[in-house]
């Protein structure tokens, strides 16, 4: 796959085998899991089953607990099992059975459109990568972006667009995704790149 290929694909399941050469970390897989089954719920509440709902998005914490900790919430254990999702032990395995499953709530079309939306959002263009300037990341920047994730404020990121610029950040890639109009989550390859994260 190249960069321009990437930027069209709206196959998730060719994005993600892919990404799967390139050493994806059990973190970002977990956070794709977390980000797409927390936007199932959503579509499950909408559709007026809302204890379903509550359960998924309970699961989409711990998974996102475990992306973040490196260890599941007491009470839940991870599977070795290839037909499980939630808490697979193998994240890859997890993420191809989402990707490729043939049903979802609100559409199998609007599943997908998500999907490749998450992965462009956790991975950015992974075959064409902004050259990064490390004086890009002064202590304003980084504050910024620790504060927006800590906190999941992604309204945020025009403010770390402005504090990448004061720094002298000029890549129209990079303050672009912090001005465009993109639903942010976390794992955001731009913040993850700030902070260090992997």
């Amino acid at each position: 796959m190249t960069g321009i290929e990437w930027e069209a694909c709206d196959d998730p399941s060719r994005m993600v085998k892919a990404l799967h050469p390139r050493g994806v970390s059990d973190r970002k897989w977990r956070l794709f899991l977390a980000e797409f089954w927390r936007w199932q719920a959503g579509n499950l509440a909408s559709a007026g089953n809302q204890a379903s709902a509550d359960e998924l998005f309970a699961r989409s914490v711990d998974m996102e607990y475990w992306a973040e900790v490196g260890k599941l919430p007491k009470g839940q254990r991870p599977s070795r099992s290839r037909s499980v999702v939630f808490f697979n032990k193998d994240s890859y395995e997890a993420v191809c059975r989402t990707v490729e499953a043939p049903i979802w709530i609100g559409g199998r079309s609007d599943a997908t459109t998500r999907q490749c939306e998450i992965l462009r959002e956790l991975f950015g263009n992974p075959f064409r990568r902004p050259a990064m300037d490390s004086r890009w990341f002064s202590s304003d920047v980084v504050g910024v972006a620790r504060g927006i994730y800590a906190e999941r404020a992604f309204e945020r990121m025009p403010i770390l667009a402005d504090a990448l610029m004061d720094a002298g950040c000029d890549d129209g890639r990079i303050i672009g995704h912090c001005l465009g109009n993109i639903a942010h989550v976390r794992g955001c390859w731009l913040l993850d790149l700030v902070l260090s994260k992997n």
